[in-house]
């Protein structure tokens, strides 16, 4: 089907020096002969809509006609602006041939059937299976990166209690539970998101025996059937999805709460052993399965001739396939705190996204659409991310690295969401375990021995402070980043900063003594001793700059020392011109309380930092430390709390201070 205005093009119309020609009267109108099943507007708007600011304004076309080896790509300007090469809405003039690839909107080929691939519009059809296989085969006998994280996870022990068989003898159609000893054969794992509610579907200590015998596909939610089905077509007889194979505990439950601690401490390497994970990241529960409904406008489209009436030779009109980023990086699933160890341990993931069906491993990322090769580079498994000294590329990393490697890893994770605030250490414990494996070191509440002052460094990210708060639940001491709801950040100290702290003790109660990257009990304790300036306060008042995003906080503090502040809310203290610059841990009433600096770090060459004599201020830029902020926990003083931490570029700000001892909780 053609609308008339697709009907009326040819050849002539896309002249490079023609004039620009109008195409449709709308972007309303456009969209709605897309809509209705025109089949070059469909192609058309699958690309355009994602640019589309949701003004309703007359769209014209403008393209540069190529040599018939070459791909053509169609630059689309508003009418008002003409062709003076800004760009509103829409998409560039590229073109792509056999010596140089480039990125384009759309491409116009000769022969549609090099690059069209058929779209899958329902996990029940079955062909794309065969990709999958061909994606396998490459993996196990080309990718030595794979490989080499295949035998490191065979190496370990760590082994799922029980697994869900899907083509159990005896039963048509149903599943069952199997002991993993009885398991004959490699397994699959499930990634995915529950959703807001729990569901009936899961295993508790109630119905653990009767699944044993048998589980009806009609009580499972449609994610889990999808899965088993794919394993099935896959000729995968095992799969392996937490709310099936991990007892889920209720109140009491002691024998549930018991399995849900041994299953969640190896979790990750579950996900490791597996033969592949399948992620259903177009889901963002578990009802709606690993390929949500579409109707036939929503799947991708793929090429359809350009001009129906025409002398020349065909040409076809390509879609650009769906991104990677926008598919798999940005999806609902990435939000889950628990899928990032989930991700980062597989071995292999096969995507099922809104835009179709994704492949990703330690060598290769590709698509249905791209079945060779994606942007991507492949798979940052922990293996890559931390090779082992006889692994393939023989790039074994230091302590420090993997710590750097540890910190960048904590920033994405903060960002993520828990439906269970007290899973924070549970949902990152495979990849803490790894850490502690290669480098020796002692866990303590999220945070490594032999860096532990380092790691006491963290900040809140300065935007958005309000969204960021304390537990109601208890999760770990305030001086750990795991007390706080939101995205932190970690940085090492650096060798142009001295350590004016220093750490006395540090003790930490586990929930379960056997799992040190578990949970940790209420009392874990901190004793640092530094510099601390006392009696320090906030008030709130403008800005001077126009239009500035922020609030500038005044600290007032004895003898007439001024500290000039910003909230977490500021867009940057690069951008202040003040003497520091703070960031609370959360929202809240500290902007209007009295609270105490800590001298941590001191960047400045002299000893000023430990003088009692006040200094010449030299340039601000060459003077920097760094100072954790706390107060009291209760009213009558005793243990301290963190709140914050702040930058500070007075060098006479701790004169006269002296150091103390003091414990934080």
């Amino acid at each position: 089907m053609r609308c008339q205005e697709c009907i009326k093009l040819t050849p002539d119309d896309l002249k490079c020096d023609g004039e620009p020609v109008p195409f449709h009267d709308s972007f309303a109108a456009f969209e709605a002969f897309a809509r209705s099943g025109c089949e070059l507007c469909t192609v058309l708007f699958w690309n355009i809509q994602k640019f589309r600011w949701g003004r309703d304004e007359r769209l014209i076309r403008h393209a540069e006609l190529a040599s018939s080896s070459d791909t053509l790509a169609v630059r689309w300007y508003d009418m008002g602006k003409g062709l003076t090469g800004h760009v509103i809405q829409g998409l560039e003039v590229l073109y792509r041939n056999t010596a140089r690839k480039q990125r384009v909107t759309y491409s116009v080929l000769q022969d549609p059937a090099e690059v069209d691939l058929p779209v899958l519009d329902s996990v029940r059809r079955p062909p794309y299976t065969e990709r999958i296989h061909a994606w396998m085969q490459v993996c196990n006998e080309e990718h030595e990166k794979c490989h080499a994280h295949s035998v490191q996870q065979a190496t370990n022990p760590a082994r799922p209690a029980r697994l869900l068989d899907v083509q159990p003898e005896g039963l048509i159609g149903d599943v069952r539970l199997v002991p993993f000893d009885e398991a004959q054969g490699p397994y699959s794992a499930l990634s995915y998101s529950w959703g807001d509610r729990p569901h009936a579907a899961t295993t508790t200590s109630l119905n653990i025996r009767q699944r044993m015998d048998s589980i009806s596909l009609n009580d499972l939610p449609r994610t889990f059937t999808d899965a088993i089905a794919f394993c099935r077509e896959m000729n995968v007889r095992y799969l392996w999805v937490d709310a099936l194979c991990i007892i889920q505990p209720r109140p009491g439950d002691v024998l549930g709460l018991q399995d849900w601690e041994t299953q969640s401490a190896i979790m990750g390497y579950i996900y490791a052993n597996a033969i592949f994970t399948i992620a259903a990241q177009g889901a963002a529960s578990a009802d709606i399965g690993l390929f949500p409904d579409k109707a036939p406008f929503d799947l991708n489209p793929r090429s359809c001739p350009l001009f129906l009436n025409t002398d020349g030779p065909s040409l076809y009109v390509k879609a650009e396939p769906p991104e990677w980023v926008a598919s798999v990086g940005e999806s609902a699933l990435q939000q889950r705190a628990w899928v990032l160890q989930e991700r980062l341990l597989s071995t292999r993931l096969i995507h099922f996204t809104q835009h179709g069906i994704f492949w990703e491993c330690a060598e290769r990322c590709a698509s249905e659409f791209e079945p060779h090769s994606t942007e991507m580079g492949g798979l940052r498994t922990l293996s890559v991310m931390f090779p082992p000294e006889d692994g393939p590329e023989n790039a074994a990393k230091t302590k420090t690295d993997i710590i750097l490697e540890w910190n960048g890893i904590l920033a994405d994770y903060s960002e993520r969401n828990l439906t269970v605030v007290t899973d924070k250490f549970p949902a990152v414990s495979a990849i803490a375990q790894r850490v502690a494996v290669l480098t020796g070191d002692t866990y303590l509440a999220g945070m490594w021995k032999s860096h532990l002052f380092d790691d006491l460094l963290w900040t809140g990210l300065w935007k958005f402070p309000s969204f960021r708060k304390r537990p109601s639940t208890y999760v770990a001491p305030t001086w750990s980043w795991a007390s706080v709801i939101g995205k932190t950040s970690h940085n090492l100290v650096s060798t142009y900063e001295r350590r004016m702290a220093r750490v006395v003790s540090v003790s930490v109660d586990l929930a379960n003594p056997t799992n040190p990257f578990g949970r940790v009990q209420p009392g874990a304790s901190l004793q640092l001793a530094g510099r601390i300036r006392h009696n320090v306060f906030a008030t709130l008042h403008d800005t001077a700059e126009d239009d500035a995003p922020w609030h500038d906080l005044w600290f007032e503090v004895p003898k007439g020392h001024a500290l000039a502040t910003m909230t977490g809310e500021s867009v940057g203290a690069a951008r202040h011109s003040g003497l520091a610059a703070v960031w609370f841990d959360v929202g809240g009433d500290h902007v209007t309380q009295a609270f105490s600096a800590l001298l941590m770090t001191g960047n400045d060459r002299r000893d000023a930092w430990d003088s009692d004599t006040i200094m010449p201020d030299p340039e601000p830029q060459r003077i920097s430390s760094t100072a954790m902020l706390i107060i009291p926990e209760g009213d009558d003083g005793g243990p301290y709390v963190r709140i914050g931490q702040a930058n500070i570029k007075d060098l006479n700000f701790f004169v006269g201070c002296q150091e103390e001892v003091v414990e934080l909780f």
